[in-house]
């Protein structure tokens, strides 16, 4: 049909020469301007047709009906399902295991080696001739976890129906925070689709040891939390556990570094000595804090004690005192009784500099005063002990009962944050924000029987809550980070820093010198590529910092949430392409749309019928 694309404009070109030829005789020269238009209209309108004919025609011989893709995940049902229907559907692949284990898929190195519409993609190395992929196949049956977005990408939009796994009983999502430091909680957050019947349990391991657990009802997509403290620093890979029964699903890594924190200084003013601070002060001396406790003996005269750290005077609290110090713990009673001088030391420390600021309310104390001004509270009127039953805000993790006589609690407002309430709603310890500082009051007096009864980590857990909430931020020459988060060995890793540095600088990852690019929107952000070699602990250095440490896991490891994640990509990235092809749209390959196509016709006959009426009443004259 190749040599009519060359006859047909010679025709029309012909018999417009004629048109205008035979007007220019014709004795009757009225109308004969329009007469040559019309004539003209009526040719080219029929060009115009016949183009898009011829168009559509290529397009159909050149185009394969349906094809198959198939992905890790396949499945031999649909494929056979999908052969049974239409036995000569040819089947694509990309991986050389699901070609060496399905005697009926192609190998091929890039999906773009199957071509767009009206392209011919040249014969790839690895396939042969007759193995040759067809020109645009009108419909592709993606088989499996699906491909990678830029492969989708390569695939021009084309109609593709995906045919994902069902996958039983997976993750769903999960993160965890991969750096922590000392005493700090290590919380791994997700959700599990337990798409079975029965419940089952996730288990939290570390060294032999169950750390935390949850149950997942069965038939149920469920949000889950597993949390601990650990005791060990540097490096570790805890494992969390999936088991139905005494049956284990999966078994699934946890890698974290616990790396020790900058010694936090912490100034405790007490206005008497009681068990609470006797407990409190053995707590942070035993987990390297450095406490200086200054506790009033009588008016003016205080006793002072040094724990972790020394050179410190603290008999009068100023601002040169204060910048020692990154948290100050007081009693209100104690808050209340400093002079008008140290109490401005104080709020402008808190405000301006960043001092945390841990009120023990043990009393009612005026609230003119600066650390009042936030929290309004509210005494009990039961007169008999109280048991309370907390938990913390913020995972909601229920602490053991603490029997407290006469407790005070904290009215809620929204310039305050809640830390911990009560079954009933009721704060016990809220915080606010405070210029550049935080204050924090809490309303529980007597948490040293945490300590009497044995269970020395709610009263680790709580404490450490606190302090990390309250203290003075510290601030880091660099952060590290690596996207995706479950980064894979063979799989391109993207390795970010935020430093302020101006100057090109390179990051060394195991050895290896990767070359930054500094971005420039934010350019205190820098990024680079790496491809991990090997599976386990990566480490990454920059300048003269201390190395960062990411994990890189195996082929086996995380296999469903990778698979559930894929697909879940590959369903947004499908619906996106069908939304960009809806009806209406101007997005045509070859040949004219509808309504265009209707529009010459309708040309071409009002031209024709002009002509026959001009000759039959008017030239007939």
């Amino acid at each position: 049909m190749n040599y009519l694309n060359y006859v047909a404009p010679g025709l029309s070109i012909i018999l417009c020469a004629y048109l205008l030829w035979a007007g220019y005789r014709r004795p009757n020269k009225k109308h004969k301007h329009l007469r040559a238009f019309a004539g003209l209209a009526a040719i080219t309108s029929l060009y115009l047709l016949y183009r898009d004919l011829s168009a559509n025609h290529s397009l159909s011989v050149n185009e394969v009906d349906e094809i198959i893709i198939l992905t890790p995940g396949s499945s031999a049902d649909t494929v056979n399902k999908l052969l049974a229907a239409k036995p000569g559907l040819k089947v694509y692949t990309t991986e050389p295991e699901i070609a060496a284990a399905n005697r009926n898929a192609i190998l091929i190195e890039h999906v773009n080696e199957i071509s767009g519409p009206g392209k011919k993609d040249p014969v790839p190395d690895s396939l042969s001739a007759n193995q040759a992929v067809e020109s645009a196949p009108k419909k592709i049956h993606l088989l499996g976890y699906g491909l990678a977005e830029d492969e989708l990408n390569r695939l021009h939009n084309k109609n593709i129906v995906f045919h994902p796994p069902y996958i039983t009983r997976h993750f769903n999502s999960v993160n965890w925070n991969r750096q922590l430091h000392t005493g700090e909680k290590l919380v791994v957050q997700g959700s599990y689709n337990n798409n079975e019947p029965g419940k089952l349990n996730l288990i939290l391991t570390g060294f032999n040891t169950i750390l935390d657990s949850v149950s997942i009802p069965g038939n149920q997509l469920s949000s889950f939390q597993l949390q601990t403290i650990p005791k060990q620093k540097g490096r570790a890979v805890y494992t969390i556990l999936v088991l139905d029964g005494k049956d284990t699903i999966h078994r699934e890594k946890i890698p974290f570094e616990t790396i020790s924190s900058e010694p936090i200084n912490i100034l405790m003013l007490a206005s008497s000595p009681d068990f609470e601070n006797k407990f409190l002060k053995q707590w942070l001396f035993t987990n390297n804090y450095g406490v200086v406790i200054r506790t009033t003996v009588s008016r003016n005269k205080f006793n002072t004690e040094y724990l972790n750290i020394s050179g410190i005077k603290a008999e009068r609290i100023n601002s040169t005192l204060l910048n020692n110090f990154d948290l100050v713990i007081g009693d209100a009673t104690a808050l209340s009784k400093l002079s008008g001088g140290e109490v401005n030391s104080i709020r402008s420390a808190v405000q301006e500099d960043g001092l945390g600021l841990l009120i023990k309310v043990d009393s009612i104390t005026p609230g003119s005063l600066f650390f009042n001004s936030p929290f309004r509270y509210i005494a009990s009127t039961a007169l008999n002990n109280q048991q309370l039953h907390l938990n913390t805000s913020d995972s909601g993790n229920a602490m053991p009962v603490l029997t407290t006589t006469r407790p005070m609690f904290i009215a809620n407002t929204e310039q305050l944050r809640a830390i911990i309430r009560d079954k009933e709603g009721r704060v016990f310890a809220a915080t606010a924000a405070a210029g550049s500082g935080r204050l924090l009051a809490t309303t529980i007096a007597n948490t040293y029987n945490w300590v009497l009864s044995g269970d020395t980590t709610a009263y680790r857990r709580y404490w450490s809550d606190l302090i990390t909430e309250t203290s003075k931020s510290k601030l880091v020459a660099g952060l590290y980070s690596v996207d995706p988060s479950i980064t894979m060995t063979d799989m391109p890793a993207i390795i970010e820093v935020e430093s302020a540095d101006s100057l090109p600088f390179a990051a060394k990852v195991n050895r290896s010198l990767v070359f930054l690019n500094q971005q420039f929107i934010l350019p205190f952000q820098w990024q680079g590529l790496y491809w991990p070699r090997r599976t386990g602990w990566q480490s990454l250095a920059s300048n003269n910092d201390q190395p960062f440490y990411w994990y890189s896991f195996g082929k086996n490891d995380w296999i469903e949430l990778r698979a559930s994640r894929k697909i879940a990509a590959n369903k947004l990235k499908l619906s996106q392409a069908i939304d960009t092809l809806i009806p209406g749209t101007t997005s045509v390959v070859n040949g004219f749309q509808r309504y265009t196509r209707i529009y010459i016709i309708l040309i071409f006959i009002i031209c024709c019928t002009y002509l026959w009426i001009e000759e039959k009443f008017h030239n007939s004259r």
